[in-house]
């Protein structure tokens, strides 16, 4: 291998990192909230969190928090099963997250929030 073939080498790592390095910028920590039908069965539950997985990749936190009390009605419902999570993610990993959302009938809601905007 002469100079000219390494120095061409180095550029192409280089060009390589820097891509990566642009990569590395849009990702973020996101937090996400669902309220879920209180009627949700378990086998529900364990589906959506294989589906949510499969989104998002690993959670840093998955946590069901149980049936509460809601503020107001959402869908006839007076309660609802709340789930709360983080991940690390790109924009469109939240987008692909929220259509998934949109398109549960067990979802009645949900937020996702960028961590460090709060």
């Amino acid at each position: 291998m002469n100079i000219q073939e390494l120095k061409e080498k180095i550029n192409k790592k280089e060009n390589e990192l820097n891509k990566l390095k642009e990569e590395l910028k849009n990702f973020a920590e996101y937090e996400s909230i669902m309220i879920l039908n209180p009627k949700t069965t378990i086998e529900d539950l364990s589906e959506l969190k294989k589906e949510l997985e499969k989104i998002v990749g690993d959670f840093e936190k998955y946590e069901e928090l149980g049936i509460k009390q809601l503020a107001y009605p959402i869908q006839n419902q007076n309660k609802g099963f709340y789930i709360d999570i983080e991940f690390t993610g790109t924009y469109s990993t939240v987008s692909d997250l929220e259509k998934y959302y949109r398109k549960n009938e067990n979802i009645m809601k949900f937020v996702t929030i960028k961590k460090e905007d709060f």
